[in-house]
């Protein structure tokens, strides 16, 4: 994401010996401890919270599939296709209806502010280069 300048170019930077993105990795860490630590005495809200996250990306990984090879691909494997994601849509989305509150809320806003941020960037980048 640094090297696309959704990040600063700084974290970009890979360790020579170990291959690996160095800086960024530490500012990963920096902030996992720090949320640990605001949230140490919340845990289960936490865990709640990764939960949600981790839920949200799975509908989307379901969703994926279905658009990929249903319209892409045109695929006619309903039941691989279609079926199956559909199911595990339905299921992920019942466990996160059923979620506690707090988790929602969080998630939620987490969400928004992570679409408005690509909104911003969009406007931005058709402001800068209009067609």
């Amino acid at each position: 994401m640094a090297r696309d300048g959704r990040l600063p170019r700084s974290f970009a930077h890979v360790d020579p010996r170990r291959q690996v993105p160095d800086r960024a990795t530490w500012l990963v860490a920096v902030v996992t401890t720090g949320l640990i630590l605001f949230f140490s005495h919340r845990l289960a809200l936490l865990r709640s919270i990764v939960s949600f996250g981790a839920m949200t990306g799975f509908l989307f990984v379901h969703a994926s599939v279905a658009k990929h090879f249903l319209w892409r691909r045109a695929s006619r494997n309903w039941l691989r296709h279609l079926i199956a994601p559909a199911i595990g849509f339905a299921v992920i989305a019942f466990v996160m209806f059923n979620m506690s509150e707090n988790a929602k809320c969080v998630g939620l806003s987490w969400i928004t502010v992570g679409v408005v941020i690509v909104l911003v960037r969009k406007l931005r980048t058709e402001r800068l280069h209009p067609e």
